[in-house]
């Protein structure tokens, strides 16, 4: 065995740690009762790695095992967005009402603003999905060796992402186009921090990039959430929406700006 297959089978191993360190995270997080409002967000980010990583095998390895977990994934997933949608406006309407608390108490009609988001729920795990899933994740655990194949599904999911920016240059904070594109920055960082080793210098850089640039799009797609909803609320006080527009202005100027850094081949003009 040369030194090439020893460096592809401690990149093997050490992909396999995380991902079962990932896996045990996604037990332990589903074997409450019901989940807290803090539990609500770890959870669908464990399910969004696990779906991110399931999608990068599938890339290699065309079984339709990957595209089973990957629906079941979506699924589970999919239970819990209504919960942390509603924990987002009430994290989000409590920033911005800092920026304007007593413009908001004159001017707000029918009460605080704050009084008119329903209730942060807390979900229950679906139990049958979760065993499910908990299985099919532990039998597909030796499928997940495929290491020296990565860097080239590495460089397709780059592509997908950095595609998805040109589509969405120009286009305004609530386009479907710039979903489209935080969801490919989310899954390219969590592949990429699932399979990075030490010394891939050029990638571990891109990920710390596309790490910041997940962040400025989540808070712009939580900015967009918050508007959508002062809107549909007519007693909501206008100067609120008015500043919640200037912050998604903002911070869809700041993440263009961090996305021409985490794929500078891509022209903005």
């Amino acid at each position: 065995m040369n030194d090439t297959d020893h460096r592809v089978l401690r990149k093997a191993s050490r992909i396999k740690a995380r991902l079962a360190l990932l896996c045990e995270q996604f037990d332990q997080s589903l074997s409450v009762p019901v989940l807290r409002p803090d539990e609500v967000h770890k959870v669908r980010v464990i399910l969004k790695k696990l779906r991110a990583w399931v999608r990068l095998q599938h890339s290699l390895d065309k079984r339709k095992r990957w595209k089973k977990l990957d629906r079941h994934l979506h699924a589970l997933a999919d239970q819990l967005n209504a919960a942390r949608d509603v924990q987002v406006l009430h994290e989000r309407l409590a920033w911005l009402m800092t920026c304007l608390p007593v413009e908001l108490e004159r001017t707000a009609q029918g009460g605080p603003v704050s009084s008119r988001l329903p209730p942060v729920p807390e979900p229950e795990p679906d139990r049958i999905l979760s065993a499910r899933l908990a299985a099919m994740l532990a039998a597909a655990m030796p499928g997940f060796t495929k290491a020296h194949k990565l860097h080239k599904a590495l460089r397709s999911s780059t592509r997908r992402a950095a595609h998805s920016f040109r589509k969405c240059i120009g286009q305004p904070p609530a386009s479907t186009e710039l979903h489209r594109f935080r969801r490919q920055v989310k899954q390219l960082s969590y592949q990429l921090d699932i399979s990075l080793d030490e010394t891939d210098m050029e990638n571990r850089l891109r990920l710390a990039y596309c790490i910041r640039l997940g962040h400025q799009l989540g808070d712009l797609h939580d900015q967009v959430l918050l508007l959508n909803w002062l809107r549909e609320n007519p007693a909501n006080a206008q100067t609120l929406i008015d500043t919640c527009q200037k912050e998604i202005q903002h911070s869809c100027a700041v993440a263009m700006t961090t996305a021409k850094q985490v794929f500078p081949g891509v022209s903005t003009n």
